[in-house]
């Protein structure tokens, strides 16, 4: 998840035992949680005194063990809620979800990764929030790549091994910087297959003028409807709800 070496040591042991902790079904005692932060029981347990007092982690008081608490979902929460983002651009994503019934990805661009900022529909729910993959993977990704330079994309093509376990792709440079030009035409980009096994995606880039980060949404769709999809009218709507969004994170107020 980090690179302990890249940042703080506090900070980053706090953010480390956080991690540990959310994947300790039944929470972990201080010895426990020293020996994976590499760290003496003394240290452990004065950062787990801050995150309880952050009410970020609690401790059983019959078994001695620490858990994360449910408090953590209000920073999750607002996240969510704040990160970009306004009122009204989550009612408009919402409305278009009721409307079409297929699922809207909001995503943000962070070191070359796609991360899912908020989504609305049918497989929209608190696991897809974070969700990520390498921005040469993703429809948005793709989009958000074809408005560079294009002597930068090849350093964005997915790393081989990151394509074995998607089904239907063929690693092929060729063919996915020919995805890139047509992005580059159309403002938009396909993932016939993406990370859900029965799902494909398309995706555009947000055109927010002075934004500070690189944006994007995908329309998630079963992968049972696609061969009966009208694309071109499907592409037309998306970047329909893209121009929208465009303008409400514009004029926010």
């Amino acid at each position: 998840m980090m690179k302990a070496q890249r940042i703080q040591p506090v900070l980053g042991r706090g953010f480390q035992a956080v991690h540990l902790l959310l994947n300790a079904n039944f929470g972990l005692g201080v010895t426990e949680l020293a020996k994976k932060l590499e760290i003496a029981p003394s240290s452990t347990q004065d950062i787990l005194r801050t995150l309880m007092t952050l009410e970020l982690v609690e401790q059983n008081e019959e078994t001695k063990r620490y858990w994360l608490s449910p408090a953590i979902f209000e920073l999750i929460h607002d996240a969510a809620e704040h990160y970009g983002a306004t009122p009204k651009f989550f009612e408009t994503l919402r409305r278009e979800s009721q409307s079409t019934g297929y699922t809207y990805y909001f995503q943000t661009v962070f070191r070359e990764v796609m991360y899912v900022t908020y989504c609305a529909g049918p497989h929209a729910d608190s696991v897809a929030l974070g969700a990520n993959c390498a921005i040469g993977l993703s429809s948005t990704g793709k989009a958000i790549l074809s408005r560079r330079p294009r002597e930068t994309w090849a350093s964005c093509y997915p790393a081989e091994e990151s394509l074995i376990d998607v089904p239907g792709v063929v690693p092929d440079l060729k063919r996915w910087i020919g995805e890139l030009e047509t992005a580059r035409e159309t403002g938009i980009a396909w993932n016939r297959y993406v990370t859900y096994k029965d799902c494909c995606s398309l995706g555009a880039a947000l055109h927010v003028e002075g934004a500070l980060m690189e944006r994007g949404i995908a329309m998630v769709i079963p992968r049972a409807q696609y061969p009966d999809v009208d694309q071109v009218k499907m592409e037309q709507h998306l970047l329909g709800v893209v121009d929208k969004v465009s303008r409400i994170l514009e004029s926010p107020l």
